[in-house]
Order: C-alpha cells, then sequence, then structure tokens
C-alpha cells in the first residue's frame, strides 16, 4: 500500500502513514504562512526516505516555498521557489546551551561558500524589508544577550533538593513551566540526524521522551 499523506491542522503537523508507520512533520501557522519546526520518524522506519517524502509532500501543497538551508538535496530543490543559502554552525559565529545549561559561544572556523550568509542576518535583512521592528542586530553576541534577558541565568542539573540529576529551579526560585523533553544525542543536530550509520547505533534509536 501506498504512504498517504494528510494535514493535522488540530496538532499542527502533516502525517505519512506508510504501512501503519506514521512519521510527522510539525510547523507553525500564522498569516498564511507555514513554519515546518521539526520531523520526526520511528526509531524502526529511520534511513528509508521516509522523512523526505513526507516533506516533499508537505511543501507540494503550498503556493511559495523559501528555503533558508545550508543543504540543498535534490528533492528540495525542485520544491523551492526561492532559496536562501546560509551558512552551517562550522561557517558562522553563534552560541548553545549544553546539557548542564551553560550558554557556550564560539566563532566561525571555516568561510561562507558562495553567496551564503549567517543565518541569523538572513533573517534580520528579510525582517528589515518586512518592517519587522526590534531585529536590528548587528552582531550573533546581540542576539545571545537578548536571549539570555528572555531566558534567564543557567537552570542548575540538579534536584530541587540538592541532589544532581534532574533539573532545579531557576535561581529567583521559581520552576520552569511545562514538561522537560529529553532528545536523544544523535535527534538534535542537524548534519548528525541524516546519518543512517547513527541512526542504527544504540542512542540513534532512542526516541524523545517527555518527562
Amino acid at each position: 500500500m501506498p504512504a498517504t499523506l494528510h494535514d493535522n491542522p488540530e496538532l499542527s503537523r502533516f502525517e505519512m502513514d506508510d504501512d501503519g508507520v506514521l512519521a510527522v512533520a510539525n510547523y507553525r501557522l500564522a498569516d498564511n504562512l507555514i513554519t515546518f519546526t521539526h520531523t520526526e520518524v520511528p526509531p524502526q522506519a529511520r534511513g528509508h526516505g521516509l522523512a523526505t517524502r513526507l516533506i516533499a509532500g508537505a511543501l507540494e501543497t503550498a503556493e511559495l516555498v523559501v528555503a533558508v538551508t545550508s543543504h540543498l538535496p535534490e528533492k528540495l530543490r525542485a520544491a523551492a521557489h526561492v532559496v536562501l543559502p546560509i551558512g552551517s554552525f562550522a561557517e558562522t559565529s553563534g552560541t548553545f546551551v549544553n546539557a548542564e545549561g551553560r550558554w557556550q559561544s564560539w566563532a566561525g572556523a571555516a568561510k561562507l561558500l558562495g553567496e551564503a550568509r549567517p543565518g541569523w542576518k538572513v533573517l534580520r535583512v528579510l525582517a528589515n524589508l518586512l518592517n519587522i521592528h526590534g531585529v536590528d542586530y548587528v552582531s550573533s553576541e546581540e542576539i545571545r544577550e537578548a536571549l539570555k534577558a528572555l531566558c534567564g541565568a543557567r537552570i542548575e542539573p540538579s534536584r530541587r533538593d540538592g541532589a544532581a540529576g534532574t533539573p532545579a529551579a531557576v535561581p529567583q526560585g521559581a520552576v520552569p513551566a511545562g514538561a522537560w523533553v529529553d532528545i536523544p544525542p544523535y535527534q538534535s543536530d542537524a548534519l548528525v540526524r541524516g546519518s543512517e550509520a547513527l541512526s542504527k547505533t544504540k542512542d540513534g534509536r532512542m526516541a524523545r521522551a517527555v518527562i
């Protein structure tokens, strides 16, 4: 039976059923603009192109596809009306938050290729063209500091009783709202997430867990 694709607006996601295996592509919808945020395929079905077919089918429903990406596979090239090339994490400065809640910044280690630009610069220029205010950043460091102001200080990796092992309250004493989502290591990065070899390892077969 061929795989079937349908939009599930109640859950804000496209779903593809391939012989009982369900893959999903989550999105945000605002003012007729869809932003895909994450795709998820069950561990036993990874490495067979299901996520690629899912996204390709979802993009075919759009009137205009704008790809802001550091990678341009053939299916995305065929679907995109506009491509805005950006550098990978190694080609631009940036910041990530590690498992201990530490903010760690780095500088670009390689030159951007061709017409690629840092992702934050592409988004800033688009915002300027659309007259969106409050995003006139001139460096990734400015963006980092703005995010720190929104997110607060480091969250310590220990229980409320002081023992190590689970997240603690924020410095002001308030417990962060919502569930904690445990994301397996090979699902958190765009470069390794597409690796068929890594998807077959013990860590690669892990599913996301909500704590």
